[in-house]
C-alpha cells in the first residue's frame, strides 16, 4: 500500500483589522491570516507544525502584505460597515504607527514628492502587483474563456449523446455520433486551448493595467519614470517588468479620473 504524505502550505484566517494599504492610498479593511507549514496524509491537513509568517489582504483591492500581528490590539470577527470603526476596535494607533507611510501620502497629495520618494512609491506599487501578475498570467491559464470553453465542449459532447440514445433505438445511426464526437472534441479542445493562451494577454488588458494604473495616478509618474522602474523590474526578474507594456500603461493611466482625495482624521 501506498502511503502519499508530506508537508504543504497552509493558511489559516485569523480574523479582520484595519490597516494602510498602499494600493488604495488609504485606511481599508484586511483579512488577516497565519501562513504556515503542515504535515499532511493524502492531501488531508493534519495541523501546521511551523509558523512561517502573517498576510494581510486588503478586502477592497486583493493585494497582500506582509503583516505583524503584533501591531493589532485585536482581531475583529465581522468587518464594520465603517473602517474607522474597525481602526478603533483593531488598530487604534495606527496614525502613529504609520505615521511615516501616511506622511508621504499626504505629500503625493500636495505633490510635493522628491524624486527618490516618487520612485520609492512607483517601485513598490509595482511590486505589490507582482504577486497578482505571476497568479493571474503565469503559464496557460484555464480560467476564463478558455475555461468556459472547454466545459462547453464536454457539455456539447454529453448532450449529443443523450439525445442520439434518446431519439434512436438505431445501433449503426448510434455508431455514427462517434466521429461527431471526435470533431467536436478536436476543434473545441484547439478553440479552447487557442483562448488559454490569449487569457493571459485579456486578463492584463481589462482587469490588471487599469487597476495598476488607478493605483498609479495619484502618484502622478512619468512616461520616463514608469520606464525607469519598469527597466529594474526587468533586470531583477519580476515577471510584471516583462508583462506591462509602458504604451499600454501609459494608454490605461490617460485619461484617468481623478480619485478621492485621501484624508487623515485628526
Amino acid at each position: 500500500m501506498v502511503f502519499i504524505s508530506g508537508t504543504q502550505r497552509t493558511e489559516k484566517k485569523l480574523g479582520y483589522v484595519a490597516d494602510f494599504c498602499p494600493v488604495c492610498h488609504g485606511f481599508q479593511s484586511f483579512r488577516l491570516s497565519k501562513i504556515g507549514s503542515g504535515d499532511h496524509l493524502y492531501f488531508i491537513p493534519l495541523g501546521t507544525n511551523q509558523v512561517l509568517g502573517h498576510i494581510a489582504t486588503c478586502l477592497k483591492c486583493g493585494t497582500v502584505l506582509e503583516a505583524d500581528p503584533l501591531v493589532f490590539r485585536a482581531f475583529a470577527k465581522k468587518v464594520p460597515n465603517q473602517v474607522e470603526s474597525l481602526i478603533d476596535e483593531t488598530f487604534p494607533d495606527i496614525r502613529r504607527v504609520r505615521a511615516a507611510r501616511l506622511e508621504l501620502e499626504s505629500k503625493t497629495v500636495a505633490r510635493t514628492l522628491d524624486a527618490s520618494e516618487r520612485q520609492m512609491l512607483i517601485g513598490e506599487l509595482f511590486r505589490h502587483f507582482e504577486t497578482r501578475v505571476v497568479a493571474r498570467t503565469k503559464g496557460v491559464q484555464i480560467q476564463g474563456r478558455g475555461g468556459w470553453g472547454c466545459l462547453g465542449t464536454v457539455l456539447l459532447g454529453a448532450l449529443l449523446l443523450v439525445a442520439v440514445n434518446l431519439l434512436s433505438t438505431d445501433s449503426d445511426k448510434r455508431a455514427m455520433v462517434f466521429p461527431a464526437l471526435g470533431a467536436i472534441a478536436l476543434v473545441g479542445g484547439l478553440i479552447s486551448f487557442i483562448l488559454m493562451l490569449l487569457e493571459p494577454g485579456r486578463i492584463m488588458k481589462r482587469e490588471i493595467l487599469p487597476a495598476l494604473a488607478a493605483a498609479l495616478h495619484p502618484v502622478k509618474a512619468s512616461e520616463e519614470e514608469l520606464e525607469t522602474v519598469l527597466t529594474r523590474l526587468r533586470q531583477s526578474g519580476f515577471l510584471i517588468g516583462k508583462k506591462v507594456k509602458l504604451t499600454r500603461l501609459m494608454a490605461a493611466m490617460n485619461p484617468m479620473p481623478s480619485p478621492e482625495g485621501f484624508h487623515i482624521r485628526p
